[in-house]
């Protein structure tokens, strides 16, 4: 009668041994998707944005021609303005820090850091002395280049679904010309479901 239950649990390891896998279980993580697919704006669509427009910036032709004449010497940028034309709440304090930390990660382009007094410096001023104003304070802060941003948004309601659409530019302008040197855009959808 041992030998028979003896028997019967060696089978029943056997073939519970047999029966598992081979293969070790791999524990499944979803992939986020691409942080602009839905939502209203946030820092990780600020960071993605600024990495992508710098990135393009930095590897466009200005850069090369200003190498070419200065002897191979890295250009000096300084992040100006970034202004919201949309009808949206967008942090753009944050924005700035995110072209700026894209521009010193880049290595390809020397950092002025802009400093507290900009704000004073643009306060009252009307849309036709900005640029005056923006490229001659970036230019006594040692800048060649000043780089501005604008974001604007539009939005379109279909059904329950409200669709808003951000666009975002950024300028390079040459301190000394005034000379608008490289002109990046990036658009990106979002929708809210209301």
């Amino acid at each position: 009668m041992k030998q028979t239950l003896f028997f019967i649990g060696f089978v029943i390891c056997t073939s519970l041994i047999a029966c598992k896998s081979k293969e070790p279980v791999k524990s499944t993580t979803e992939k986020k998707g691409p942080p602009i697919a839905t939502g209203i704006w946030n820092a990780e669509d600020s960071r993605v944005i600024a990495e992508k427009l710098v990135k393009k910036m930095l590897a466009d032709r200005w850069r090369t021609e200003y190498l070419n004449v200065h002897k191979n010497a890295r250009p000096i940028l300084i992040v100006g303005i970034v202004v919201n034309y949309g009808t949206e709440k967008i942090d753009t304090s944050l924005f700035l820090k995110d072209i700026e930390r894209s521009i010193i990660k880049g290595d390809l382009a020397r950092f002025v850091q802009s400093g507290n007094k900009k704000a004073s410096l643009l306060s009252g001023l009307s849309q036709s002395d900005t640029l005056n104003t923006i490229t001659s304070w970036a230019k006594r802060m040692g800048a060649d280049f000043v780089v501005n941003s604008s974001v604007y948004t539009t939005q379109e309601i279909k059904r329950r679904e409200k669709n808003i659409q951000y666009k975002v530019k950024v300028e390079l302008i040459n301190c000394e010309t005034q000379q608008l040197v490289w002109l990046g855009e990036e658009v990106l959808i979002k929708k809210i479901i209301d």
